[in-house]
């Protein structure tokens, strides 16, 4: 899939469903902003995350919370998407 921001992401669309991130959203959730980047690697990998870091770096400058935060929903409402299909 492709943000909007032109980095290409692969994910698996299982992985919504996998415990360990549905507790990392849940602490989310719950005010523990601590988790994003857990969460980031869980859904994206390591080689991901950092690719999708230094893409928004390559364009912005840095990579800012509300960068990778927009990212992450965008990746979750096309999980959703794709799982209403």
């Amino acid at each position: 899939m492709k943000l909007t921001n032109g980095f290409e992401v692969q994910v698996d669309e299982q992985t919504l469903h996998d415990w360990e991130v549905v507790e990392l959203i849940c602490e989310l959730e719950n005010g523990n902003s601590t988790k994003l980047p857990a969460l980031v690697a869980a859904i994206l990998g390591e080689d991901q995350k950092k690719g999708l870091v230094a893409h928004i770096k390559a364009e912005k400058g840095r990579c800012t919370v509300e960068d990778m935060s927009a990212a992450m929903v965008e990746i979750f409402q096309m999980l959703n998407d794709s799982e209403k299909k």
